[in-house]
């Protein structure tokens, strides 16, 4: 299993103006949300984070490829990733959420985004995953 406690990032270390994240995520990462949707992939993520006086800017870079189950035989397939996602982040009294705006408890100051960066790859899935003609696995009806 993955440590996740590197997707956890302390807002009140980061210096106000710009600052570069990269992570790079394996199986190990998709194994350790215990999801059933994605259960494997080699992504990499770049997160520019842009602090001011009041407000954090998170821009997510998300590309790779993400292994699903082929719609019509149930075999894996490889799935292509490439989204760019962005949040809006501020300190409060308590941790919420609001469409593209996060709370964050001034207390902790922490922000995970490792369920932030798996529904960006999810929501970059099409509806309808299948193999590339000729490839899939299931006898044509």
């Amino acid at each position: 299993m993955c440590s996740l406690e590197v997707l956890k990032i302390d807002l009140k270390e980061l210096n106000e103006g710009v600052s570069t994240l990269n992570f790079s995520l394996g199986d190990a990462y998709f194994e350790s949300l215990d999801e059933e949707e994605i259960k494997r992939g080699n992504i990499s993520v770049s997160v520019n984070v842009k602090r001011t006086e009041n407000y954090f800017e998170f821009d997510f870079h998300t590309e790779g490829t993400v292994v699903i189950p082929c719609d019509i035989c149930l075999d894996d397939m490889e799935q292509a990733i490439k989204t760019d996602d962005r949040l809006i982040v501020k300190f409060g009294e308590e941790y919420s959420e609001d469409d593209d705006l996060i709370t964050v408890d001034e207390r902790e100051g922490i922000l995970d985004v490792a369920w932030f960066i798996y529904e960006f790859i999810a929501l970059n899935i099409p509806a309808k995953h299948v193999h590339t003609p000729g490839k899939c696995n299931a006898a044509m009806i």
